[in-house]
């Protein structure tokens, strides 16, 4: 089991270890093992964990991807994050946040940040997406066909696809 904890504004602790904001990207390649790099960009774990840098190759970002694996465990402070479904997770993290939630405009209602925590996450699909695909798949007889794939899309739309974290937003 890989435990993964969130921490709001400080950084992660990966099975214990820590990696923290401002820290060396060196310090999560040394808890983490080999990664790809692109520009700014750390991906460990085949995509689960990816961080942002800043110039100085200082952390800046923390993101983590559902990879709807059991053996893998993500916290955020009381909460298995990638467990907990969207209305249940959108009002603790609102609670958390002791203020409303700000919608990504880019996301097309599948994203969210909670300014105050230093936090962002989304989710795959929006519910109006699911159920016009549903409606489409069905008007075009191809909804059996789809069905597995319109499955997965609905855990997406119900479950956070990733959730971010940096020292704070500007």
């Amino acid at each position: 089991m890989l435990n993964i904890e969130l921490i709001e504004k400080i950084g992660m602790y990966v099975d214990g270890k820590e990696i923290l904001f401002g820290s060396d990207i060196k310090a999560a390649k040394e808890v983490l093992g080999d990664c790809n790099a692109y520009e700014d960009r750390y991906s460990f774990l085949n995509g689960l964990l990816a961080f942002s840098v800043d110039d100085s190759k200082r952390i800046i970002e923390m993101e983590v991807r559902n990879m709807r694996d059991d053996k893998i465990k993500v916290m955020f402070r009381t909460l298995e994050i990638f467990k907990e479904e969207k209305e249940d997770l959108l009002r603790h993290i609102t609670a958390f946040n002791e203020a409303p939630l700000l919608d990504d405009d880019e996301a097309d209602g599948c994203g969210y940040y909670a300014e105050n925590l230093g936090a962002e996450f989304s989710f795959g699909m929006s519910e109006e997406d699911i159920e016009g695909l549903i409606r489409e798949s069905k008007e075009e007889g191809v909804y059996e066909e789809m069905k597995e794939e319109i499955e997965g899309d609905i855990y997406r739309s119900k479950y956070i696809d990733s959730f971010l974290i940096s020292q704070g937003f500007c």
